[in-house]
């Protein structure tokens, strides 16, 4: 393995990779975030241990992609967006890639500027004009398309030595955005307020920040572009998380919430006004005062993801089996969950013709033993989308078999995570003296 994989494996794995955390990968399977397609409620994808599934008839069907597809491997949770006509992407450690056949093929985004570099956040402005941050080597870049991701362009934002980690667009207003990542040992908070014409260092004087402090742009009100809510994390620690708030566009910060649990997302309803917190081990938080105070939700999911419908439903990240035994879960207030998805309840693999990956890969090789392992097959009465006790089902994750390819749950992937860690120090190293790349 080149020099340059090893440290973008290692910054992925101890500072967060594509998602924001090293969470799951090679581990049992799980789920860590959910996309749902604008303007189509019942259709959303489900980013977990194993690669992505894309769910419809509103987690009735559900299709498995390898991650041999999708462009990567190892144990990191890539980042993706979904657009309103399901054109589909996800940021590897080789680059962006692309789908626009509803998930059987991903080209990747070739050609400079963006071309082979490891997009470490992307999000989509209200026009869907796409944003990328980098989490390469130094220096690192914000980038745009508006075209779909034919093309793209400097976004304006450069750091010579520090590594992107979030970028965040404001809901209602496509110009001002924000980004967030590490410089060791400082931390990074950048604001545009016009389309990346001009960036903005925001003021850290109100947080109490940790060693090697990380920072990760959890949230903008989908009402109001200048609340927007940020996660502080001691680099490489997990389980230390605090959130600030701002309400004047990242000029003061207030501490919102501080509990010993892993914050792994934030959600802004559309109302503007509720915020729900994902954790896992403390179970979620919810406001109904966009943060000023926060209480305990009746059920007490092990929640990794929260997400938004575009008709106001609400959809978890939960555990799989036990307590939870349900891989994404449904809500209309946030407050009580119905369980839903099952991984023993997916309909198989994606569909597509023979010369795909994912039919000479995904569905030829992999997916029966994948199955085997989920137990798929072995629910036999459909999803429950009701108030009512989940299926009786299986209680434990089932134990990962080794795998030759360094996919979910082999050995070689759980290795790599601790390898990880003891390279950390090295990682920090290299990105603080290795000379400008170029």
């Amino acid at each position: 393995m080149g020099c340059r994989i090893a440290i973008l494996i290692t910054l992925a794995a101890l500072f967060g990779g594509a998602a924001g955390d090293a969470r799951a990968n090679g581990r049992f399977p799980a789920s860590v975030e959910v996309w749902p397609q604008p303007n189509r409620p019942d259709r959303f994808l489900v980013a977990n241990t194993f690669g992505l599934l894309i769910a419809t008839d509103g987690g009735a069907t559900t299709r498995w992609i390898c991650e041999e597809a999708l462009g990567y491997g190892g144990t990191f949770d890539p980042d993706y967006e979904i657009t309103a006509d399901g054109t589909m992407y996800v940021a590897t450690f080789d680059g962006l890639r692309v789908s626009r056949d509803d998930g059987c093929t991903w080209e990747p985004v070739v050609g400079p500027p963006l071309g082979g570099r490891f997009g470490g956040s992307i999000d989509l402005g209200p026009g869907e004009e796409l944003f990328v941050v980098t989490s390469d080597l130094p220096p690192n870049e914000a980038f745009v398309s508006r075209d779909g991701g034919l093309t793209f362009e400097s976004a304006g934002l450069v750091s010579e030595t520090g590594t992107f980690q979030s970028i965040e667009v404001a809901p209602s207003n496509g110009d001002v955005i924000y980004v967030a990542g590490f410089d060791v040992p400082n931390a990074l908070l950048f604001a545009t307020r016009n389309g990346g014409d001009t960036w903005e260092p925001l003021p850290l004087d109100d947080f109490e920040l940790p060693n090697a402090p990380i920072l990760f742009v959890e949230a903008v009100s989908p009402t109001d572009p200048n609340v927007v809510f940020v996660r502080v994390r001691a680099g490489g620690s997990e389980g230390d998380d605090v959130l600030y708030r701002t309400i004047d566009g990242g000029q003061t910060w207030a501490l919102v919430l501080d509990i010993d649990a892993d914050i792994r997302d934030v959600l802004v309803r559309a109302d503007g006004q509720t915020v729900i917190v994902a954790t896992v081990g403390e179970g979620p938080r919810i406001s109904s005062d966009l943060g000023d105070t926060f209480v305990e939700t009746t059920d007490s999911l092990q929640m990794a993801c929260v997400a938004e419908t575009s008709d106001g439903g609400l959809l978890a990240c939960a555990a799989n089996y036990e307590p939870d035994r349900s891989a994404v879960s449904s809500s209309a207030d946030g407050d009580r969950w119905a369980p839903g998805l099952r991984f023993e309840r997916i309909d198989g693999p994606l569909k597509c013709p023979v010369e795909t990956v994912q039919f000479s890969i995904c569905e030829s090789t992999v997916w029966p033993g994948l199955a085997e392992q989920l137990g798929v097959g072995t629910l036999d009465n459909p999803a429950d989308a009701g108030p009512s006790e989940p299926d009786a089902g299986p209680t434990e994750p089932p134990e990962p078999q080794p795998r030759s390819d360094g996919g979910c749950c082999s050995v070689t992937a759980r290795s790599s995570a601790a390898a990880a860690v003891v390279l950390a120090l090295l990682v920090v190293v290299l990105v603080q003296r290795r000379p400008r790349a170029r």
